[in-house]
């Protein structure tokens, strides 16, 4: 069921929490080391095991934030989805 944000931080606001997520994981090795990315307008995280989430984002005004957890169900994504706060 999809789930819609109404407001989500501006990219810089959650860059650094991104970037050390990504630098985290890249120390687990070279699997770990594309499982979090950030590639211009582009970033991705993934845990290996189906869960991922997406950020695509262009000026201020245009941001699209999705992901996927196959292992909850759909009340509780939206639950998590709407106590989304950046680190």
């Amino acid at each position: 069921m999809p789930t819609r944000i109404d407001h989500l931080p501006p990219p810089a606001d959650l860059a650094p929490a991104w970037s050390a997520i990504a630098a985290t994981l890249a120390t687990r090795g070279p699997r770990w080391a594309t499982s979090a990315f950030a590639r211009g307008a582009f970033w991705h995280h993934d845990d290996g095991g189906g869960n991922w989430a997406d950020l695509v984002h262009g000026d201020d005004a245009g941001r699209v934030f999705a992901g996927l957890t196959p292992d909850i169900d759909p009340t509780a994504a939206v639950a998590a989805a709407r106590a989304f706060r950046p680190v």
